[in-house]
Parts: C-alpha cells; structure tokens; sequence
C-alpha cells in the first residue's frame, strides 16, 4: 500500500513538471523587480570619489531662490484718505499675506520683492490683482493707491 501511494505521488510531481505552468501575476512581477538591485554598479562622481549616499536618479532642480520679502504690515490708506483705511498682515517672512481692502473685504496673498500678487481680487480686465510697491505705497493697475 505505501508503495502505491508513493509511485502515486512522484507520479504526480513528475506529471505537475510537465504540465505547463502559469504565467506570473502582474504582482508577483512587481515584486520580483523590487528585489532587484536598481544599479548594477556604485556610482562614482566626475571627481572619482565614491559617494555611498548619492545614487543617480531623476533630475530635481534646486528649489527657487527666495527673493527679497519686505515687510510691509500695517494699516495703509486708499488714495492717502484717513477714512478710508486697509490693513496688511504679514504672518510671516515667506511671503504670504493677509490684505483688507477699504471695504473690510478680506483674502490672502504674496508678497515678493516689490510686487503684491492677490488672486482672489480682479481688476476687472484679468484674473488675479497684481500690485507694485513704490516705497511707501502700493499702485494698482487701474491708477489707485494705497498708501501708509
């Protein structure tokens, strides 16, 4: 009886090499290239020193060079009217900004170098409200001014 059971089972092993076998999943291919080595060889620099810590790879560029943030917080009038103020809260130094316009209407925006860039307001001719700072004011597209 056992040699039957076993003639039985290598049989079937021998049987199951012939029998063709199914392809690999999609997952059991991502799998197998994950263990893969992504570089066959170090990677040595130009300047034939080995850095174990850089591999080549995609290209990322360096990140842009902050520009000049002036500081320019504060209560600021329309046209230089005292009745009609609006205010300017910087949070902080990355550029970002809250503007309040003489209307009480508030949003957010940036502040980079001598320019002010508010994308929720409109001059009415294009999207967003771009504004140039000219020392102690701030002119608008359409001829207007803050002022402090």
């Amino acid at each position: 009886m056992r040699g039957l059971i076993l003639s039985a089972v290598v049989g079937l092993s021998v049987l199951g090499s012939w029998a063709p076998q199914p392809e690999a999943s999609w997952l059991s291919q991502a799998l197998n290239k994950l263990q893969e080595p992504a570089f066959s060889q170090p990677y040595v620099p130009p300047n034939g020193v080995p850095n174990a810590y850089y591999q080549p790879g995609p290209y990322y560029p360096p990140p842009p060079v902050p520009s000049f943030v002036p500081n320019i917080s504060g209560t600021w009038y329309m046209n230089g009217d005292p009745y009609l103020p609006c205010q300017i809260i910087q949070w902080r130094r990355d550029g970002s900004a809250e503007f309040v316009n003489e209307r009480g209407s508030r949003t957010w925006g940036t502040v980079n170098g001598d320019r002010v860039w508010i994308p929720e307001w409109s001059d009415g001719r294009s999207r967003g409200l771009w504004g140039t700072i000219r020392g102690d004011r701030i002119v608008w597209p359409n001829g207007t001014f803050w002022s402090r």
